[in-house]
């Protein structure tokens, strides 16, 4: 099996490929997750709907915990702090929809403690005082995105796998099928050299799309929705736990968003916060489609990150006088439905697809390397 992309998603693949006994090649055309993966927020996050997508981010939690555990065993721990999320309502309106949160949490089996105002202030002390309410969901946890590719990448080398840095893959290599209708993959084609394998899994996510029209294939629906992150300096009052206000799901879900094929998106932000080390506080998040005249656009919007910044401060007071030592912006392979393209193309006998994960990429990519590895071996 060849897996094209050395990010969160790639690891996971070749990880759960090599674990089953496969022969895994892992090709990257720079470095290990330097893309997408290396631009993201690092947040384990069980999403509360819909219910599809809710239990694929319960089950891969699960993963991320138990592999986040036997890397410490073992002593290659990473980066991970369990610290769980408080979801927040700014005022008295948004307690419908933070009760529908808990609801919906519950109703997977999970634990959720709901708080007052000024029950959350006790949990989170750097917290606004006049918030209206909010919940604790234990399950949540942070992680360095890059480590955690590094460390399923170094677990699928040790089952056996190669990893390939400076790999540019130029297209499939691809037939006619002769059990019938329709093509197979013979393999890739590396600085004009075929690289011959059965199956084939790209796992490139905004990047798929190319790797795809470059091959002869109809163009993958999955479009770059850029956000916005910055990095504070130490806060006094930093948090201890990850804040998301409750209306984040539906900026990042909601129905009626922009086409990501029309340019002129004027984006969205809501606040999200993250611990750093050293009491450093992790911003985001915003979404806006950068348009299809610059689709690949990762300039940071100022505005948009502006706004980020003043929810941020809005729910945490202190991060007004911390100043901002780093922003960068990534792009998220977004899908219309919102729900990553994972398992075998029909038309291509030996194509498998991982990508188009959106905001979701390090949470599911455990869960997607699982449900891969199943389908290629039946």
């Amino acid at each position: 099996v060849l897996v094209v992309g050395a990010g969160r998603v790639g690891g996971a693949v070749a990880m759960q490929l090599a674990a089953r006994g496969l022969s895994v090649t892992v090709l990257e055309q720079a470095g290990v997750a330097c893309a997408t993966s290396g631009s993201g927020m690092g947040h384990v996050f069980v999403v509360p709907r819909p219910l599809a997508m809710a239990r694929m981010t319960l089950r891969s939690a699960a993963l991320w915990h138990s592999f986040a555990a036997a890397c410490k065993a073992r002593r290659e721990a990473f980066y991970w702090r369990p610290c769980g999320v408080h979801w927040v309502a700014e005022g008295y309106a948004e307690l419908p929809g933070l009760e529908r949160v808990a609801q919906e949490l519950r109703g997977l089996g999970e634990t959720v403690h709901e708080l007052s105002g000024a029950g959350l202030r006790r949990s989170e002390p750097g917290l606004a005082p006049d918030l209206a309410g909010g919940l604790f969901h234990p399950r949540d946890a942070v992680l360095y995105p890059v480590h955690g590719a590094g460390a399923m990448l170094r677990q699928a080398r040790r089952l056996g796998a190669k990893v390939v840095t400076g790999a540019a893959v130029e297209r499939l290599a691809l037939d006619e099928d002769p059990r019938g209708d329709g093509l197979r993959v013979r393999g890739v084609v590396v600085d004009g050299q075929l690289l011959q394998a059965k199956r084939v899994v790209p796992c490139s996510g905004v990047l798929a799309p190319q790797l795809l029209g470059r091959s002869g294939l109809p163009g993958l629906p999955v479009y770059p929705r850029k956000g916005e992150v910055a990095v504070t300096a130490p806060s006094v009052d930093a948090v201890s736990s990850q804040i998301l206000e409750v209306g984040y799901l539906d900026r990042a879900q909601g129905e009626g968003m922009w086409d990501p094929r029309v340019p002129g998106d004027p984006g969205s932000a809501s606040c999200y916060l993250q611990p750093q080390p050293d009491g450093r506080c992790l911003v985001g998040a915003t979404r806006r489609f950068p348009g299809p005249d610059r689709p690949m656009d990762r300039t940071v919007d100022r505005r948009l990150l502006a706004t980020s910044l003043r929810r941020a401060a809005r729910f945490v007071p202190s991060l007004k006088r911390a100043p901002i030592v780093r922003a960068w912006a990534g792009l998220r392979p977004f899908t219309v439905d919102q729900r990553p393209f994972v398992g075998p193309v029909p038309a291509v006998s030996g194509l498998y697809l991982a990508c188009g994960h959106e905001g979701l990429g390090l949470t599911l990519s455990q869960v997607t390397g699982e449900l891969l590895a199943g389908m290629i071996l039946g």
